[in-house]
């Protein structure tokens, strides 16, 4: 399993008071076993206390997003050899005067 972040998709702009970032993420998965397999993935997005931090235009593709925990739950199944590759994304707004780790 590989999680890369696409470059082309990681933008920083300023809206008003506010600074943006989007993000999208590739998760790529190969099934290296002889036999076909079912998984469940987990990843999350990013969720906030603060009411200044708002995590909006959540793109989840085909995966179930539960927003109270911001998990995105994907069952797949692969057979022998078979590789799959998955996408999400999100953008982040706050103030220009904030410090954010993400």
């Amino acid at each position: 399993m590989k999680r890369t972040q696409l470059n082309d998709f990681k933008k920083t702009t300023f809206i008003g008071n506010n600074k943006v970032i989007q993000k999208a993420f590739e998760i790529e998965i190969k099934n290296n076993k002889q036999t076909a397999i079912q998984l469940t993935l987990l990843d999350r997005i990013p969720k906030s206390q603060n009411k200044a931090i708002k995590i909006d235009d959540i793109e989840t593709r085909n995966s179930t997003y539960n927003k109270e925990k911001g998990v995105m739950t994907w069952v797949i199944n692969l057979k022998s050899g078979q590789t799959d590759k998955l996408k999400h994304a999100y953008t982040v707004k706050f103030p220009k005067g904030k410090r954010v780790n993400l």
